[in-house]
Parts: C-alpha cells; sequence; structure tokens
C-alpha cells in the first residue's frame, strides 16, 4: 500500500477546501451533482414518507401508520 500521498481527512475544522482538487471533491457535492440530473417527475414519484418507512421499502418491515402526508 502507498502511503505517500494520503487523502487528507477533516477533524473538528469544517474547511473542506483543502480535499478539493482538480482530482478530487467532497462525496456529498458528487451526490447533490447526480441529484441535480434528477428530472422533478422523477423525485415526485419517490413516497413521501421514504425515510421514516425506510425498511418498510426495502425490506418489507411494517410501516410507520404516524406519518402524516401532506
Amino acid at each position: 500500500m502507498d502511503n505517500s500521498n494520503p487523502t487528507p481527512i477533516p477533524c473538528e475544522n469544517s474547511d473542506t477546501s483543502s480535499l478539493e482538487t482538480a482530482n478530487h471533491k467532497p462525496f456529498w457535492k458528487a451526490i447533490v451533482e447526480i441529484g441535480e440530473k434528477v428530472p422533478i417527475e422523477e423525485w415526485n414519484k419517490l413516497p413521501k414518507d421514504f425515510a421514516r418507512n425506510a425498511e418498510h421499502y426495502m425490506y418489507g418491515a411494517p410501516r410507520d401508520e404516524d406519518y402524516e402526508e401532506e
């Protein structure tokens, strides 16, 4: 394993500018860029209670019926 140029890991400092180089950007920026490419019509197809009932949608667990849809 070559450790001659390790990737910096931010600790208590929230400044991520040192992580942004020509070859690397924070993973969350890549996620945002991918999300921006998805048409709004596709986002609207997702269940509004997905975060609350993720285990239901992924594994078939019972739904949390306390969710009030807007």
